[in-house]
């Protein structure tokens, strides 16, 4: 039995017990309808409404005045929708790349954040039950139980708990429910792939609910090394589970506490090395140099460093209670409270390649308490209106060591490794206030504010790790610069080999003035603080039931953000100040009865300071990393979405998203330390072009119910940095996905085959050139299995 099988029989043996113990016994109840529950009736029937709470009430997705794909718990499994980043093969103009750092980087119609620090914020953020997850890195297990997913599209903040530009995903778990039920899934793919999952909900007593779910997901490596045949990597590892008790003590009081958590032991992805692109190429390791290429289409080609463990230790856990309490018939009293933690810890392959070029071993925690408070309301016929505030404090830590030792800079200047660490406080406070003003009974205007006051604190510096081969450069470096400037050198003491743990920073601290300070290694300290106020205005006229007109403009931030980076000076530890965004927006939803609906959009961005990682030229080690704004750049695109019935049975759906980003103004340098002009060039992870096509036919035979499916993507040629850098590109590529099965409705069980990326498409997600070397972060091959649910 191979081991992926004999991990997940042992972590699954405990599910039943888990589950029932988490519900107990109960009396069965009549079931009640859920206000928020999705209704995605089948082909047969006719199309159902799918219920969103993107304004944060319920409402028919087609009768919401904002741009939003969404998704229920049926369409969520067909398609295979197990993480955040699979979105991005069902949402055209969303994009999930590989920073090669355990972050994700989100982006959506363009606007993204291309950093990989522990304490980036995303421009796109997550929230499950509209609790967010602050940070990329702690979002791994939002997809668990779930009853329907919103893609929100646009600047956020002036309803939901962090402001950002590009918008929000919200995740709706499902709830406990009013009868006993449960379920049940196993699969089994290619590369000895087993998912095991399963919930039980039902009620305690006849005020408290409860609902148990949890999955694990393990499969074999799915990389193998070019050099060394038979030794592979790409492990899968990962538990998930989620707790909820909903309590109801009297009608007018609602109580939901929800604890959760995920732990990751998989392997970190090795990059497929594209190019040897050495910063002084005569120093280039010749082993490196005659390293072989990684054939084009061969997906699954992989190097590193012989005897490397790639398994993370990563996991996260967080606790949240909401209270909902209706003052009256027309207004409610919400509060949501959470606190989250989660740890990092793994080693990275950042070069692809057998030769210690650049690895990384990364180590980081953190702590996050957020608070909303917020009354929810209407003046019967008059308007709808939501007030409220926003309270969130988190603790970062990051650190990281790095072998460099055979990079062309490092061969040169003798530096064998080096570590870094970051350690900031992020605080924030918000007040908002939404109101619908009902105009007419065909006419509303939405009018939205948000106040938003942010602070970080930070701490940071880079040092020698205790093998003394970067304290003698910097000191040399140090009496360089200090001569040049009439200054005395430094004592040797002040350059003391050691960990930073010891103190022992390396980094130039900001002189502020004090020209004594001049190259002197140090502790960088520094503070952001930043307001902002978010807008958003809207018109909406629905001259039928089944027709609605929308435009609006709004206006977001993104607060400002410190890297976490190797630095030479301090200049490297300055922040990326808030970044704001002015969206205009028209569109139109239409249903054509229970058999068709289509939706379009077209925007424009103004986008102001946007932020992302760009390069800083140190004279010893070369092109090195910052944080940078770019003053001025501008997005124009639109969207279409169709879903048709043309026969009872059959559901056909398409949707349809075009870009083009430009960035206006910016002189800057490259990623060789060229100075560049990037007036005119596109900004990063934004295809001109994304397509996604879906259809699925069900019929009946006797008690069996049986389907088939297919699905078609693609997307058209991106950069992954800004600017235009053919080495650099994205290729356009396509995915498709094929599934086919039976079961029965009332019995509950279903089987499903499924294949995704049949064709074996080659395609990358990033692309990153660093010290020597271009690399790709290559999508996964095809792969293919069977699932069985049972429900009960």
């Amino acid at each position: 039995m191979n081991k992926s099988v004999i991990r997940s029989l042992h972590q699954c043996a405990a599910i039943p017990a888990l589950m029932v113990a988490g519900i107990g016994t109960a009396q069965a109840q009549d079931a009640t309808a859920d206000a928020e529950q999705t209704t995605e009736a089948s082909a047969q029937d006719g199309l159902g409404d799918i219920i969103v709470t993107a304004q944060r009430r319920s409402e028919s997705l087609q009768d919401v005045p904002i741009s939003i794909t969404a998704f229920g718990t049926e369409t969520l499994q067909t398609r295979g929708i197990t993480s955040v980043s699979d979105l991005a093969r069902v949402v055209p103009g969303f994009q999930a790349a590989e920073s090669g750092l355990n972050t994700p980087i989100y982006t959506l119609r363009g606007i993204g954040f291309n950093e990989s620090s522990l304490s980036a914020t995303s421009t796109v953020s997550i929230y499950v039950d509209e609790v967010a997850i602050p940070f990329p890195a702690m979002t791994l297990g939002a997809t668990l139980d779930l009853e329907r997913v919103e893609v929100v599209k646009g600047p956020q903040g002036t309803l939901y708990g962090q402001n950002t530009t590009g918008g929000a995903i919200n995740y709706i778990a499902a709830k406990p429910t009013d009868m006993v039920e449960g379920g049940v899934t196993f699969g089994f793919g290619r590369f000895n792939a087993v998912e095991t999952a399963g919930y039980l909900s039902g009620p305690i007593t006849d005020t408290l609910k409860a609902r148990l779910a949890v999955r694990t997901d393990n499969a074999d490596d799915w990389q193998r090394s070019q050099l060394r045949p038979g030794d592979g990597a790409g492990q899968v590892n990962r538990q998930s589970g989620r707790l909820t008790l909903e309590w109801e003590p009297a009608p007018t009081l609602r109580t939901t506490l929800v604890m959760s958590g995920w732990r990751d032991r998989s392997d970190t992805q090795v990059p497929q090395i594209r190019q040897v692109d050495p910063v002084f190429p005569e120093a280039v390791n010749p082993d490196l140099a005659a390293y072989p290429i990684a054939p084009e289409g061969d997906v699954r080609a992989a190097d590193w460093d012989e005897g490397s463990d790639f398994a993370r230790d990563n996991w996260f856990w967080q606790a949240s209670g909401r209270v909902d309490w209706d003052l009256s018939p027309d207004i409610t009293l919400s509060s949501i409270t959470a606190y989250a933690r989660f740890k990092d810890e793994s080693f990275n392959e950042y070069d692809g390649t057998p030769v210690t070029v650049f690895d990384f071993t990364t180590f980081g925690r953190i702590n996050s308490f957020q608070q909303e408070l917020r009354l929810t309301g209407s003046f019967e016929g008059l308007a709808d209106w939501v007030v409220g505030g926003n309270y969130a404090r988190s603790t970062v830590y990051a650190e990281q060591t790095y072998r460099t030792g055979q990079t062309s800079a490092n061969r040169i200047s003798g530096v064998q490794s080096a570590e870094n660490f970051t350690d900031q406080i992020l605080k924030s406070f918000a007040a908002f206030a939404s109101i619908d003003w009902q105009l007419t009974d065909k006419l509303t205007l939405t009018t939205a504010a948000r106040y938003t006051d942010f602070k970080v604190d930070f701490r940071g510096c880079s040092g020698d790790t205790g093998d003394n081969t970067l304290s003698p450069i910097i000191q040399f470096v140090s009496g360089l610069i200090r001569t040049g400037a009439g200054l005395a050198p430094l004592p040797a003491s002040q350059f003391q080999p050691g960990l930073l743990s010891n103190g022992n920073c390396t980094t130039f601290v900001d002189p502020r003035g004090d020209v004594s300070l001049t190259a002197t290694p140090g502790l960088s300290v520094n503070t952001l603080a930043e307001d902002n106020v978010s807008w958003r205005v809207a018109l909406n006229y629905k001259p039928v039931d089944d027709l609605l007109f929308y435009v609006s403009a709004s206006q977001g931030y993104k607060s400002g953000s410190f890297p976490n980076v190797a630095a030479t000076g301090f200049r490297q530890y300055e922040p990326a100040t808030q970044e704001k965004l002015i969206a205009y927006e028209a569109g139109v939803k239409a249903s054509f009865g229970r058999t068709a609906q289509a939706n379009a959009a077209v925007f424009y961005y103004d986008y102001t300071d946007k932020q992302l990682r760009g390069t800083f030229l140190d004279e010893v080690f070369g092109p090195l990393s910052l944080l940078i704004n770019i003053p001025k750049s501008h997005i124009v695109g639109f969207e279409v979405d169709t879903t048709v019935i043309p026969t009872p049975g059959l559901k056909l759906t398409g949707a349809a998203a075009y870009l083009d980003t430009r960035i206006d103004e910016y002189v800057g340098l490259d990623v060789n330390g060229v100075l560049t002009d990037y007036e005119g060039g596109v900004l990063s992870f934004a295809p001109k072009w994304s397509l996604d096509f879906d259809g699925q036919y069900d019929w009946d035979v006797g008690n069996l119910g049986f389907f088939v499916g297919g699905s078609w993507s693609y997307r058209a040629t991106a950069s992954a940095v800004f600017g235009e850098d053919p080495r650099l590109d994205l290729p356009s590529y396509d995915l498709l996905g094929l599934r086919a099965g039976f079961g029965n409705e009332a019995a509950g069980w279903r089987l499903t085959f499924w294949g995704e990326n049949v064709t074996n498409s080659y395609y990358f997600n990033n692309v990153l050139p660093q010290f020597d070397t271009i690399k790709a972060y290559v999508g996964r091959p095809a792969t293919y299995g069977v699932r069985l649910n049972y429900d009960f």
